[in-house]
């Protein structure tokens, strides 16, 4: 790989489009009708939902004469019409009208991308030989749960660096402060899905000052390089919440992250917790998830800095209590083209 300005060529060996699905953003942010530009694996690229209410990912140029169909372009029924000559596009990528009434060429065919939409969230599947998705995502079971709330960083580092933080046991003390760490199951690897569990201590803080502590059980799943989700519960608080960690490649060098919550609390709402029932029920719920949310914000950005400075040492010199990082990378290789992959 050649190094370009901005870059991670440097710091890691492996390619930066990576094969898999990844978070375009949240399904409520796109109208039907709507037409919005951004950056995925390093172009540029129109998202769109048809009157019909059907997402699709397009090139943002188009095949015909080379227009920008983000600047201009109009959804019509479920296709997106081009500004320049008004050739119409379907979400599959063919031409299905032009203006002169004349059957569309062949040729005029835009590239797509499969797309999906999960627990609010709109998905796209890449592969860089164009390749039909391999594996499906979960639905998760938020009925009961006050959420989505959603937060996203634009950060210089790479989906793998982050994905990997699932099975670094090491940093959870180090970086987050967490202790009594625990595996409470090994790591289970099932094709392009990984299942880990663990269980640790944190403390409560009130005014920079130690109160109390916690303790938190929670097992992950993840599903390619681009979806993971921790499904944690706090016995203490009798919190149940669900996190989404959604890393997105966007242009060369640059990596968006998008974390995602939902919170259920117990009704019952032990110990102290239990204070928060003086309060209207919606009121407590939104409060819990208010806070929730920020200590899972919290969480993230101490990792962030460390992210985006890095650099990808392999093999690495692992130590016992380091969690199986040598397990995870080699199940991270399935998710690059082989020839584009050391050999070490």
């Amino acid at each position: 790989m050649n190094a370009t300005p901005g870059s991670l060529a440097p710091r890691f060996p492996f390619p930066l489009d990576p094969i898999g699905w990844f978070c375009l953003g949240l399904s409520a942010e796109l109208r039907p009708g709507q037409v919005r530009t951004q950056a995925f694996m390093g172009r540029e690229v129109v998202l769109f939902r048809g009157e019909d209410g059907v997402p699709a990912l397009m090139d943002a140029y188009c095949p015909h004469m080379g227009a920008h169909m983000g600047k201009g372009g109009v959804v019509c029924g479920s296709a997106l019409r081009c500004p320049f000559h008004h050739f119409e596009f379907a979400a599959d990528g063919s031409c299905v009208r032009t203006p002169y009434g004349h059957e569309p060429p062949r040729a005029a065919r835009a590239r797509t991308w499969p797309v999906c939409e999960v627990n609010g969230l709109i998905f796209a599947w890449h592969h860089p030989e164009g390749q039909a998705p391999s594996f499906d995502l979960p639905n998760l079971p938020t009925d009961g749960f006050s959420g989505p709330h959603s937060h996203a960083w634009m950060l210089r580092t790479h989906p793998q660096e982050i994905t990997e933080n699932s099975v670094d046991v090491g940093h959870f003390g180090v970086v987050h402060r967490y202790f009594d760490v625990t595996e409470n199951a090994p790591l289970v690897v099932d094709g392009p899905r990984l299942f880990v569990a663990y269980g640790f201590g944190r403390a409560v803080e009130a005014m920079g000052l130690r109160v109390g502590a916690v303790r938190t059980e929670f097992t992950g799943q993840v599903h390619g390089l681009g979806y993971s989700t921790v499904d944690s519960y706090v016995k203490q608080a009798g919190i149940r919440s669900l996190h989404l960690v959604l890393p997105t490649p966007t242009t060369p060098g640059q990596t968006e992250l998008r974390i995602v919550l939902w919170v259920r609390p117990d009704p019952t709402l032990p110990g102290a917790a239990r204070l928060l029932h003086l309060l209207p029920a919606g009121l407590r719920t939104r409060l819990i998830a208010h806070f929730a949310f920020l200590g899972y914000k919290n969480d993230v950005s101490q990792d962030i800095e460390i992210w985006e400075n890095k650099a990808y040492i392999h093999p690495p010199a692992l130590a016992k209590g380091d969690g199986p990082v040598g397990r995870f990378r080699a199940w991270c290789r399935q998710f690059y083209a082989a020839e584009a992959l050391p050999t070490a």
